[in-house]
């Protein structure tokens, strides 16, 4: 089956999932749209709704940075819920998409995981390579959760061609269509579990605990060894000044 004629399943498909899902109720299916989140924040967001779009011309992530999905190769997606606690919901969007893509990669041998607080990565031999990221935007007592995974291969430009790869680079086939699927009963899922839980399975898979990293907070560049994390509460970093708890509120992890 060709993309083309994949497309024409995801309505009807994608609802047959969300139909006995708690925490969902509506699929909206496009095309073509500049971002899946302002699409979704449209005309009153509707707690329950989940918007997919073939392809995605105007995508963003953290910090203003450009998640592109013209390509029309992976997924763009938002999950309207109602407001909640930012981080909270950034782990809970993190551990879901770990749990379906994890699998996959060690299925092929490959080590993969979140970057905390919300990037997935493959680690490789050749180096690390972003797979996924997920952007949490709140205003109005509505939060949205936009979730994008790189699946089929493509030529990314820019920053991007230095750190992003694909599923299939790795030798991952999956349709975006079942993907989706995946994407969204997991994160029903998780959005239920007790905080205790989601630390507990946000650490199994955690890529940066005991690793010496570099990042900036509030303007701040700071490098040290990451002791503990808990992806609500923050990461207890070990710098040569001392022990420093930083929260994921604008922090960049530069290198780790």
């Amino acid at each position: 089956m060709n993309d083309c004629e994949e497309h024409r399943l995801w309505p009807g498909a994608l609802e047959s999932v969300v139909e006995p899902l708690d925490g969902f109720d509506r699929v909206l299916v496009l095309e073509e749209t500049a971002s899946t989140q302002d699409f979704a924040r449209q005309d009153g967001p509707h707690p329950g709704t989940v918007v997919v779009a073939a392809r995605q011309t105007a995508g963003r992530g953290r910090h203003g940075r450009t998640w592109s999905e013209e390509a029309g190769t992976g997924i763009a997606m938002s999950l309207v819920l109602p407001a909640g606690c930012t981080r909270r919901l950034c782990a809970c969007a993190a551990v879901a998409v770990a749990r379906v893509l994890v699998p996959l990669f060690a299925a092929h041998g490959l080590h993969s995981g979140i970057k905390w607080p919300n990037d997935f990565y493959v680690v490789t031999p050749n180096g690390r390579h972003k797979i996924a990221g997920v952007l949490i935007e709140q205003s109005d007592g509505v939060a949205v959760v936009g979730i994008g995974v790189n699946v089929l291969h493509r030529e990314w430009s820019g920053e991007l061609a230095e750190i992003a790869s694909s599923l299939s680079d790795h030798g991952i086939e999956i349709t975006r269509l079942e993907l989706q699927q995946r994407l969204i009963t997991s994160f029903d899922e998780v959005q239920r579990f007790d905080d205790l839980e989601l630390a507990s399975t946000f650490r199994d898979f955690d890529l940066i605990a005991g690793s010496h990293v570099i990042l900036e907070h509030d303007g701040a560049r700071l490098e040290g060894r990451v002791e503990t994390l808990d992806p609500v509460n923050g990461l207890l970093l070990q710098t040569a000044s001392g022990e420093k708890m930083i929260d994921s509120d604008r922090v960049h992890l530069i290198d780790w």
